[in-house]
Protein backbone atom coordinates (compact mmCIF):
# COMPACT_ATOMS: atom_id res chain seq x y z
CA UNK A 1 0.00 0.00 0.00
CA UNK A 2 2.39 2.39 -0.46
CA UNK A 3 1.02 4.34 -2.71
CA UNK A 4 -1.36 5.36 0.02
CA UNK A 5 1.52 6.04 2.24
CA UNK A 6 3.44 8.21 -0.42
CA UNK A 7 -0.18 10.01 -0.95
CA UNK A 8 -0.78 10.97 2.58
CA UNK A 9 3.05 12.44 2.93
CA UNK A 10 2.69 14.49 -0.24
CA UNK A 11 -0.89 15.83 0.97
CA UNK A 12 0.50 16.64 5.00
CA UNK A 13 1.84 19.86 6.34
CA UNK A 14 5.21 19.87 7.99
CA UNK A 15 8.55 21.04 8.80
CA UNK A 16 9.88 17.45 8.22
CA UNK A 17 11.82 17.08 5.05
CA UNK A 18 10.62 13.24 4.13
CA UNK A 19 12.46 11.66 1.43
CA UNK A 20 10.47 8.33 0.01
CA UNK A 21 12.54 5.26 -1.34
CA UNK A 22 11.11 2.11 -2.79
CA UNK A 23 13.14 -1.23 -2.85
CA UNK A 24 13.49 -3.44 -6.02
CA UNK A 25 13.96 -6.56 -3.51
CA UNK A 26 13.31 -6.78 -0.03
CA UNK A 27 16.67 -5.56 1.69
CA UNK A 28 15.33 -5.42 5.50
CA UNK A 29 15.36 -2.54 8.10
CA UNK A 30 19.42 -2.23 7.79
CA UNK A 31 19.79 -3.06 3.84
CA UNK A 32 17.97 -0.30 2.68
CA UNK A 33 20.00 1.78 4.19
CA UNK A 34 22.36 1.39 1.09
CA UNK A 35 19.83 3.22 -0.67
CA UNK A 36 20.11 6.23 0.77
CA UNK A 37 22.25 9.00 -0.72
CA UNK A 38 25.23 9.80 1.38
CA UNK A 39 24.64 13.27 2.11
CA UNK A 40 21.78 12.16 3.77
CA UNK A 41 23.97 9.34 5.95
CA UNK A 42 25.47 11.79 8.44
CA UNK A 43 22.79 11.57 11.31
CA UNK A 44 20.05 8.93 9.89
CA UNK A 45 17.21 7.38 12.07
CA UNK A 46 15.79 4.92 11.30
CA UNK A 47 12.24 4.17 12.38
CA UNK A 48 9.69 0.54 12.13
CA UNK A 49 6.95 1.14 10.04
CA UNK A 50 5.10 -0.92 12.68
CA UNK A 51 5.93 0.95 15.37
CA UNK A 52 3.64 4.11 17.56
CA UNK A 53 5.06 6.49 19.67
CA UNK A 54 4.82 9.83 21.04
CA UNK A 55 8.62 9.43 21.57
CA UNK A 56 10.89 12.78 21.28
CA UNK A 57 12.80 12.03 18.07
CA UNK A 58 14.96 15.55 18.80
CA UNK A 59 15.98 14.05 22.17
CA UNK A 60 17.19 10.92 20.94
CA UNK A 61 19.58 12.54 17.83
CA UNK A 62 20.79 14.98 20.70
CA UNK A 63 21.64 12.12 23.14
CA UNK A 64 23.32 10.05 20.19
CA UNK A 65 25.47 13.32 19.04
CA UNK A 66 26.09 13.96 22.74
CA UNK A 67 27.24 10.89 23.51
CA UNK A 68 29.35 10.80 20.18
CA UNK A 69 27.62 7.08 19.56
CA UNK A 70 27.76 5.54 16.38
CA UNK A 71 24.61 3.94 16.53
CA UNK A 72 21.88 4.62 18.97
CA UNK A 73 19.81 1.95 19.59
CA UNK A 74 15.99 2.65 21.48
CA UNK A 75 14.70 0.35 24.20
CA UNK A 76 11.55 -0.19 25.55
CA UNK A 77 10.80 -2.05 29.11
CA UNK A 78 8.61 -5.56 28.77
CA UNK A 79 7.10 -7.24 31.34
CA UNK A 80 6.15 -11.14 30.78
CA UNK A 81 4.50 -12.68 33.26
CA UNK A 82 4.97 -16.86 33.28
CA UNK A 83 2.11 -19.08 33.84
CA UNK A 84 3.58 -21.99 35.73
CA UNK A 85 5.90 -22.10 38.78
CA UNK A 86 9.49 -21.72 37.83
CA UNK A 87 11.43 -24.33 39.51
CA UNK A 88 15.44 -23.67 40.00
CA UNK A 89 17.54 -26.86 40.15
CA UNK A 90 21.40 -27.77 40.30
CA UNK A 91 23.41 -29.94 37.80
CA UNK A 92 22.40 -33.06 40.06
CA UNK A 93 18.73 -32.44 39.75
CA UNK A 94 18.23 -31.17 43.45
CA UNK A 95 15.99 -28.79 44.42
CA UNK A 96 17.26 -24.84 45.30
CA UNK A 97 14.31 -22.93 44.85
CA UNK A 98 10.72 -22.33 43.33
CA UNK A 99 9.19 -18.82 42.03
CA UNK A 100 5.54 -19.38 41.36
CA UNK A 101 4.40 -17.27 38.46
CA UNK A 102 7.15 -14.65 38.41
CA UNK A 103 7.15 -11.49 36.05
CA UNK A 104 10.19 -11.35 33.84
CA UNK A 105 11.41 -7.65 33.08
CA UNK A 106 13.53 -7.34 29.96
CA UNK A 107 14.72 -3.94 27.38
CA UNK A 108 13.22 -4.78 24.05
CA UNK A 109 14.53 -3.17 20.82
CA UNK A 110 12.06 -0.71 20.16
CA UNK A 111 12.39 -0.03 16.41
CA UNK A 112 13.74 3.56 16.07
CA UNK A 113 17.35 3.74 15.82
CA UNK A 114 19.64 6.81 15.26
CA UNK A 115 22.86 5.89 13.15
CA UNK A 116 25.82 7.85 11.82
CA UNK A 117 27.50 7.97 8.46
CA UNK A 118 29.98 5.36 10.07
CA UNK A 119 27.91 2.66 10.75
CA UNK A 120 25.76 3.73 7.16
CA UNK A 121 29.11 3.04 5.08
CA UNK A 122 28.97 -0.67 7.22
CA UNK A 123 25.76 -1.40 5.09
CA UNK A 124 25.83 -2.66 1.21
CA UNK A 125 22.85 -3.39 -1.27
CA UNK A 126 21.35 -6.88 0.00
CA UNK A 127 19.49 -7.86 2.69
CA UNK A 128 20.52 -7.13 6.51
CA UNK A 129 18.23 -7.02 9.56
CA UNK A 130 18.95 -4.13 12.12
CA UNK A 131 20.09 -6.56 14.51
CA UNK A 132 22.59 -8.14 12.22
CA UNK A 133 24.19 -4.42 12.03
CA UNK A 134 24.07 -3.86 15.42
CA UNK A 135 26.09 -6.51 16.11
CA UNK A 136 28.09 -6.73 13.45
CA UNK A 137 29.21 -2.30 14.06
CA UNK A 138 29.65 -3.60 18.06
CA UNK A 139 32.00 -6.31 16.91
CA UNK A 140 33.84 -4.02 14.82
CA UNK A 141 34.14 -1.55 18.55
CA UNK A 142 32.12 1.28 16.99
CA UNK A 143 30.13 2.69 20.12
CA UNK A 144 26.59 1.46 20.22
CA UNK A 145 24.58 3.36 22.65
CA UNK A 146 21.12 2.56 24.88
CA UNK A 147 18.62 4.86 24.91
CA UNK A 148 15.38 3.95 27.02
CA UNK A 149 11.96 5.27 26.39
CA UNK A 150 9.42 5.56 28.53
CA UNK A 151 7.00 7.33 26.46
CA UNK A 152 3.97 6.03 24.86
CA UNK A 153 5.20 3.22 22.47
CA UNK A 154 3.42 0.02 20.85
CA UNK A 155 4.12 -2.23 18.03
CA UNK A 156 1.66 -2.96 15.54
CA UNK A 157 2.86 -5.50 13.67
CA UNK A 158 0.13 -7.80 13.85
CA UNK A 159 -3.57 -7.45 13.13
CA UNK A 160 -4.35 -7.86 17.19
CA UNK A 161 -1.95 -5.03 18.58
CA UNK A 162 -2.92 -2.86 15.89
CA UNK A 163 -6.87 -3.18 16.80
CA UNK A 164 -6.25 -2.98 20.27
CA UNK A 165 -4.06 0.56 19.99
CA UNK A 166 -6.97 1.58 17.34
CA UNK A 167 -9.31 1.52 19.82
CA UNK A 168 -6.96 3.21 22.56
CA UNK A 169 -6.20 5.87 20.20
CA UNK A 170 -9.72 6.26 19.10
CA UNK A 171 -11.26 6.36 22.92
CA UNK A 172 -8.79 8.81 23.62
CA UNK A 173 -9.84 10.89 21.02
CA UNK A 174 -13.32 11.35 22.05
CA UNK A 175 -12.85 11.28 25.81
Amino acid sequence: LHEKIEKFIKKRLSKSNIKIIREDKPLGTAGCISLVPKEDRELLMVINADVISDIDFESISLFHSEKVNDITVTVAKYSHQIQFGIVNIDKNLNFKSLKEKPILEHFILSGIYCLNNKICNLVKNEYLDMTSLIEKAHMLGSKVGIFPIYEYWQDVGNKADFEKVHKSLHKRKYT
